[in-house]
C-alpha cells in the first residue's frame, strides 16, 4: 500500500464463541418459558376438569334431593271411608315406603288423581337392574301408564360415579295432643305420633378423562311427608286419627 504502511482491517460481529453462548442462554430461557406455559394450561386444563365435574355432581345430587323431598305424597289421602268404631277416615298412605337404601333407594309419590301410584328411584352400579358402572340411573313412569323404567340420570363420558349413598334417617317419633285421652285407659297411649324423615344423599366421582381428578358432593334432604303413627282399637296402625 502507499507508504509501505499496512492498515489493519477492523473486525466487526460476533465470534463464534459468542454465537455459541447466546444460542445456549437462550435456548434456556425458551425451555424455561415453555415449561411455565406447559404448567399453566395444565392446571387451566384440571381446573375446568375438576370445575366440570363438580357441576355434574352437583347436578345429580339437586335432582336426587329434589325428587327425594316428594317421596311419600298421596293424592287421595283423606278421602278414604271412616275404619269400624273411628270417626277419622282411614289414611293408611300406601306411598309412605322408602324400599331399599345405600347405593339404590326406590319410593311412590302421585303426581295427580289421574297418574295414581308413580313408582321412582334412584340407583348406581351393580344395584341397577341393568349394570350400568360409572352412572348413576333414575327410575320413573311412563305418562300413559304402562309401568316404568330406568333412566341415565348422569353421562359416564363425562363423569365416572364411584359411589352413591341414600341413607334415609327417621327422627325419633312426638306425640301429637287430641282432644280426649284413650277410651279404656285414660291415657294418652293411643295419640299419633310423628317422625321426621330425612335423606343424606352422598356421590363421589372422577373425571371421565382424568381419574385422578375425584370429588365427593353430600346433601341432606327433608322430606315432605312425616312418618304418622297411631294406635286406635280396631283401626290398626299408620292411621292419622285421633280417638272419639
Amino acid at each position: 500500500m502507499p507508504g509501505g504502511v499496512y492498515r489493519r482491517r477492523l473486525q466487526s460481529g460476533l465470534s463464534l464463541v459468542e454465537m455459541l453462548v447466546g444460542i445456549t442462554v437462550g435456548l434456556i430461557v425458551v425451555a424455561a418459558a415453555s415449561m411455565t406455559v406447559a404448567t399453566q394450561l395444565s392446571d387451566n386444563r384440571r381446573l375446568l376438569m375438576e370445575m366440570q365435574l363438580q357441576q355434574d355432581l352437583r347436578a345429580a345430587t339437586d335432582t336426587i334431593s329434589r325428587e327425594l323431598r316428594r317421596a311419600g305424597f298421596w293424592a287421595n289421602a283423606g278421602t278414604q271411608v271412616p275404619a269400624a268404631g273411628v270417626a277419622s277416615p282411614d289414611q293408611r298412605n300406601p306411598r309412605a315406603a322408602l324400599v331399599g337404601g345405600s347405593s339404590k333407594l326406590e319410593y311412590q309419590y302421585d303426581r295427580s288423581l289421574a297418574a295414581p301410584s308413580n313408582d321412582f328411584g334412584f340407583c348406581q352400579g351393580s344395584a341397577c337392574p341393568t349394570a350400568s358402572s360409572g352412572m348413576i340411573r333414575s327410575k320413573l313412569s311412563r305418562a300413559d301408564g304402562g309401568g316404568s323404567f330406568w333412566h341415565e340420570l348422569t353421562d359416564d363420558k363425562a363423569v365416572n360415579v364411584t359411589s352413591l349413598t341414600i341413607t334415609p334417617v327417621t327422627s325419633t317419633p312426638v306425640k301429637m295432643a287430641c282432644p280426649t285421652l284413650c277410651p279404656g285407659t285414660n291415657d294418652t297411649a293411643c295419640w299419633p305420633t310423628v317422625a321426621v324423615r330425612e335423606a343424606i344423599v352422598t356421590i363421589t366421582g372422577q373425571s371421565a378423562t382424568d381419574p385422578s381428578v375425584q370429588r365427593t358432593m353430600s346433601s341432606r334432604v327433608r322430606l315432605r311427608n312425616d312418618v304418622v303413627t297411631v294406635s286406635v282399637p280396631g283401626a290398626g296402625t299408620n292411621l292419622l286419627a285421633c280417638p272419639s
